[in-house]
């Protein structure tokens, strides 16, 4: 083949292959391509006449193409050459023009001669369409002339979407460009994907990769290796797949490197956003993430912890948690906390939760109320914390939750009584009523009528008599008595002393009285007492302080996919306990015990004997005097946050996403 450095231009190349093929639809038996510049010289003539010679058998199997051709050069002076046999001057020649010097590849034809190459191309491919025309063996010369106007063709799509890349990437900036997240992702799947691909799908995907910067796949220069790369997919007979870095130079394989770089960035810091706004003025704190998981080590529940207890330790208001996940929420572990919890997501999963209210309300402070008054209530216990889910998807349904009201306070003391007055007073008292009630006692008669004499207040517990022996002055008056009756002898004779009191009536009845005389003396005990209740000035013990009602349970609130769901809420606190009684009103018992001796006839006989006790009752076994009268008061509800408050969080929570990743679009985050 002539002329080796000067014709092989990627275009001469094509055509000659394309010269061969259209020679070999309709000609079997050509094997041969020759390739030439016009012979200027005698010897170049002779050289290139030899080649035909010894190519060619008959002009059958052979075709010659002229190269670098001038506008006037006629390719029949083939046939006119003296030097090549004569069977072998009707060989088919073709004709190529010169390209100019000023071609930008150096190879390739300029512009004004670009309509010429596009039309002699076209007709030159029609033949080609029928693709099982070309079925047999295409020679090694052929081969090797595809393979080589391939490669330079790869070149040529490489260096033009390489400069297009570069001069677009000049313009590119990851803070104004714009994705979505899901493209992002499709994005890093398509660069960390090492499959080979056709030159117009990896053209699309530089072109996603920088929308902002200017149309690559609309440059002139990537239009024309498009094109090019087409032809030689209808010539070879299959798609060009390459890897892509066969289709991009090493300097915008190290920028695309970067561009991954910042698109795996942008990836990974939304996917780990979270936020923490707290609204002290609200009671509530607001956590916010992408993915938003809340496990027992994580910044978010140590932050949610330290905000409630914060609150709780200030105010008796229930504080609110208010969770958002953009993509999904996941609690790992026991959120464990006395909040009212809302979580907006489109995937919630929850493995536990307890809302409950601890501990036990306050008790009233002191302990005991003042002597005399009545104990205060316990005051009502917390309510427990509501749950409200607003999501697509709840994963855990049957997750475990609890929310019981907190034990109400326990009631107050009741103060205890005041006494009044000592039992001094009273023990001098009853002395007075009963050396009254001994002064009308004056016989043994009266003495048996003793429940007719009482005074008030005083009551009869026992009485007894016994008769006991007369002492001596007794004996003696009844011996005195016998002998004035055995002897007649007037008593006011013998006994001067008793005789105006004994004879008058001694007398008459003779032996009867004296026998009367001899009898013994009775002797006499009272058991009396008297109860104090209530002295002067004392006062009845408070009543007892009622223990708080437990607090109400919390509610459990659903929203899955628009549909509402309302599940049964927690059970309600215990009551707390009542107060303890006041020391009660000491009663006071006086005891009194009285013995009088009654001799002959029944009178008197000396003075009586009084022993008087005191005793007191224990006030601890006296009984509940009831509760307070003031009203208790009641626990107080707990109610769910209005939809419209949440939705105000979420709107929120979402515009600081957004101003955090300008990079990014969200068209699919929405409230669920």
């Amino acid at each position: 083949m002539p002329g080796t450095q000067d014709t092989r231009g990627p275009f001469a190349e094509l055509v000659a292959h394309f010269v061969m093929k259209w020679l070999f639809a309709n000609h079997k038996n050509v094997q041969f391509i020759i390739v030439a510049t016009p012979p200027q010289e005698r010897s170049q003539e002779v050289t290139l006449a030899s080649t035909i010679n010894r190519a060619c058998a008959g002009g059958s199997n052979a075709v010659l193409v002229y190269t670098k051709c001038d506008a006037d050069f006629d390719p029949r002076i083939t046939t006119k050459m003296k030097a090549i046999n004569p069977e072998n001057r009707n060989i088919p020649a073709f004709t190529l023009p010169r390209p100019r010097k000023l071609d930008e590849e150096g190879l390739d034809y300029s512009s004004p001669q670009r309509e010429m190459k596009l039309s002699v191309l076209r007709e030159l491919t029609s033949p080609v369409k029928q693709s099982k025309a070309f079925a047999e063996f295409v020679p090694d010369s052929a081969q090797l002339l595809l393979r080589n106007f391939r490669n330079r063709s790869i070149e040529f799509a490489r260096d033009a979407l390489s400069q297009a890349f570069l001069s677009a990437y000049l313009k590119y900036n990851p803070q104004e460009s714009r994705y979505t997240l899901s493209t992002v992702s499709e994005l890093l799947n398509i660069l960390e994907n090492p499959d080979p691909l056709m030159f117009e799908d990896f053209l699309g995907q530089i072109q996603w990769l920088v929308p902002q910067s200017g149309s690559i796949s609309g440059n002139h220069s990537v239009q024309r290796a498009v094109e090019r790369l087409n032809l030689m997919e209808i010539w070879s007979g299959g798609a060009l797949i390459r890897c892509k870095n066969e289709w991009f130079s090493t300097k915008c394989r190290s920028k695309l490197e970067q561009i991954k770089r910042d698109l795996n960035c942008l990836y990974s810091s939304v996917h780990k956003y979270q936020a923490v706004v707290r609204k002290r003025s609200e009671n509530t704190i607001v956590v916010s993430g992408w993915n938003l998981q809340l496990g027992s080590g994580s910044r978010v529940f140590s932050a949610i912890k330290d905000f409630v207890n914060a609150i709780s330790s200030r105010t008796e208001d229930i504080p609110t948690v208010v969770l958002i996940g953009f993509k999904s929420v996941t609690i790992k572990v026991e959120l464990r906390v006395w909040a009212n919890v809302v979580i907006v997501s489109p995937e919630v999963f929850i493995t536990k939760i307890d809302l409950s209210a601890e501990g036990q309300a306050p008790p009233p402070v002191p302990l005991c109320a003042k002597p005399g008054q009545n104990g205060l209530h316990g005051a009502p216990g917390r309510p427990g914390g509501n749950l409200t889910v607003i999501c697509k998807e709840l994963v855990s349904s049957q997750f475990v939750k609890r929310s019981k009201g907190q034990r109400g306070g326990d009631g107050q003391n009741a103060g205890d009584a005041i006494d009044g007055a000592g039992p001094e007073y009273h023990l001098l008292r009853l002395r007075t009523d009963l050396e009254t009630l001994m002064n009308r006692l004056t016989s043994l008669k009266e003495w048996e009528s003793v429940l007719s004499y009482l005074p008030v207040g005083i009551r009869l517990d026992e009485r007894s008599k016994r008769d006991s022996p007369p002492d001596v002055g007794h004996m003696a008056l009844t011996a005195a008595g016998s002998a004035i009756a055995a002897t007649g002898v007037a008593v006011s004779g013998c006994l001067p002393i008793l005789a105006p009191i004994v004879a008058p009536t001694m007398i008459p009845v003779g032996t009867g009285m004296i026998g009367k005389g001899m009898q013994r003396y009775t002797q006499t005990t009272l058991e009396l007492y008297r109860w104090i209740e209530q002295s002067k000035g004392a006062v009845r013990p408070g009543r007892v302080g009622q223990g708080g009602y437990g607090g109400r349970g919390g509610e459990f609130y659903v929203v899955e996919s628009g549909n509402e769901i309302k599940i049964c809420g927690g059970a309600s606190g215990e009551q707390g306990k009542h107060g303890l009684s006041g020391k009660s009103l000491q009663t006071v018992l006086l005891k009194g015990t009285v013995t009088q001796e009654y001799g002959i006839f029944g009178c008197r006989r000396g003075e009586p004997s009084m022993t008087i006790s005191v005793e007191m009752n224990d006030p601890t076994q006296a009984s509940l005097s009831g509760f307070s009268p003031e009203q208790q008061k009641a626990t107080t509800r707990n109610p769910l946050m209005p939809l419209s408050v949440v939705e105000n969080y979420y709107e929120e929570a979402f515009a600081e996403l957004k101003k955090c990743f300008p990079p990014c679009d969200f068209p699919d985050v929405e409230m669920p």
